[in-house]
């Protein structure tokens, strides 16, 4: 079996449960009418800053996940440009990352963090540092637990490339189309695009026409997961 369609439920498991987690907490965030974005931003720096000088760390890496859930699940703009409401928000969970001092992420918080890394690498660059922060906590978190693929250079992790096991939009396609990706031809994927919301069929040649599934047109990525596995004949 090639290492694109290899699995390990362990981890795909952990992954969803994180996920399904994460979108627990994004529905007030998306939903709420009495949300101020300027203000709930404001609100959890200042509690981040008070957590920091009573020690109270455990505060702030359960606070760090809210915050990973706005950034990864969150639709809502508050009448802004998306790129800067998620520029504020990974500010401010760079700072709560910072803030924890040595203390070590929490396994919820460092898988909540790897939804984090995905999303901003696919913005190319433009979060630049907030990707560094949350880089370092999944590293610091690896390196104590014996996993994560590091760069001799950089120290910084490794993210898997689409398709291959461990990136956490495989974990869902894999649990939504189950033995219906043994048909999958080689080197063909089905993937997920943080920056343009979008799942999409690839090559290593580029996208698969007719594959452009933008998750608005959808119900849910459930769905747009199957149109591109009947659109590729799987």
């Amino acid at each position: 079996m090639s290492r694109s369609r290899s699995r390990s439920p362990r981890m795909d498991s952990e992954l969803l449960r994180v996920r399904e987690d994460l979108k627990r907490h994004v529905v007030a965030f998306n939903e709420g009418g009495n949300v101020v974005f300027d203000r709930l931003v404001a609100r959890y720096r200042k509690h981040t800053e008070g957590w920091a000088s009573s020690g109270d760390t455990a505060q702030i890496l359960k606070h760090a996940v809210h915050v990973s859930a706005w950034i990864v699940f969150g639709t809502r703009t508050f009448g802004r440009q998306r790129e800067g409401v998620l520029q504020d928000l990974v500010v401010l969970l760079s700072e709560m990352l910072t803030a924890r001092g040595r203390v070590p992420p929490t396994p919820r918080l460092v898988n909540s963090l790897r939804y984090v890394e995905e999303l901003l690498l696919d913005f190319d660059g433009l979060f630049e540092i907030g990707l560094t922060e949350v880089q370092k906590a999944i590293m610091q978190y690896d390196r104590a637990h014996g996993g994560g693929e590091r760069s001799s250079r950089t120290g910084v992790q490794k993210i898997a490339r689409p398709g291959t096991h461990g990136r956490t939009d495989q974990a869902l396609v894999r649990k939504v189309l189950g033995g219906r990706l043994d048909h999958l031809p080689p080197r063909t994927y089905i993937s997920w695009d943080g920056a343009k919301r979008r799942w999409y069929g690839h090559t290593p040649g580029g996208n698969i026409r007719g594959t452009n599934a933008v998750l608005s047109r959808f119900a849910s990525d459930e769905d747009a997961i199957r149109h591109i596995a009947d659109v590729l004949g799987i």
